[in-house]
């Protein structure tokens, strides 16, 4: 027997395929950065973390910047009852390292995972050199507040992250106002505030922070059979539904929640 993720060498190679990923995945992340700026952040070691190892722990500053190459690794947020999956690309202790704060999560590794270690000092002062930091803080909030959603929390990493929250638009809306459902496809992710969901003039379900609706226009390209509307003041980000529509975990969770719905609707 062997535990999930262990791994068995069966033919030698002189190749480094964890630092590869490094590369790649911090090319991702810092395009505009130059090459030799890269390296700063490459010339450091890479660890490899047993199954159920702490990461970073809630409440410590972190001493440093862990940009996760392979495994999965779980954070959870127990003030706000939020345990999701992170996948490799993401960097563990960014915020907290930036913002000179201790960490609100917890991360532990679910296998085996190897990480690229990256000083807190080296990783702060890279990023105010490049002049990465406005664009990082702009962002900060979004990534935060989709690493919290059931659609967008699990398995998707910082590049991928950052490129959804720099899409996103967020739209003030009064009470009583009605979703357009034939406009161009996206989708809707509530960040405050109540909306319902109606089929014909009878309410059919109601949707709070964290929730997402209109996905039939990114699955189905339809219009929806549902209308919505704001029974408080919202706040809602509009998502372009080209954005979503190559990254496969969210649409298997779009399609999920679709046929859930279709399901209560049929059979209630």
């Amino acid at each position: 027997g062997a535990p999930f993720g262990m791994v068995d060498r069966l033919i030698t190679s002189h190749h480094d395929y964890a630092r590869q990923l490094a590369v790649d995945y911090l090319r991702a992340y810092f395009s505009a950065a130059a090459d030799h700026q890269i390296e700063i952040l490459l010339n450091n070691p890479v660890e490899t973390f047993s199954p159920e190892s702490l990461l970073l722990k809630a409440g410590d500053s972190p001493e440093n910047i862990l940009l996760i190459l392979t495994g999965t690794v779980e954070m959870i947020r127990s003030d706000i009852g939020v345990q999701n999956t992170l996948s490799a690309g993401t960097l563990i202790g960014e915020i907290a390292a930036l913002m000179s704060a201790a960490s609100s999560e917890t991360y532990r590794a679910e296998g085996f995972v190897q990480a690229l270690l990256i000083p807190a000092r080296t990783y702060i002062d890279f990023v105010r050199r490049n002049g990465f930091l406005p664009q990082i803080t702009q962002l900060r909030e979004i990534r935060l507040f989709l690493q919290c959603t059931r659609l967008f929390g699990e398995a998707i990493s910082c590049p991928i992250q950052n490129e959804l929250a720099s899409q996103m638009e967020l739209h003030e809306l009064p009470s009583g106002y009605r979703f357009p459902v034939e406009e161009q496809p996206g989708i809707w992710i509530i960040y405050s505030g109540v909306v319902r969901r109606f089929i014909h003039e009878n309410a059919f379900e109601t949707l709070g922070r964290g929730d997402f609706f209109l996905e039939e226009s990114v699955l189905l390209d339809t219009p929806s059979l549902f209308s919505y509307e704001a029974t408080e003041s919202v706040k809602a980000y509009l998502l372009p539904g080209e954005i979503v529509s190559y990254i496969p975990i969210v649409r298997w969770k779009l399609l999920e929640a679709y046929k859930k719905r279709m399901r209560s609707l049929l059979d209630p």
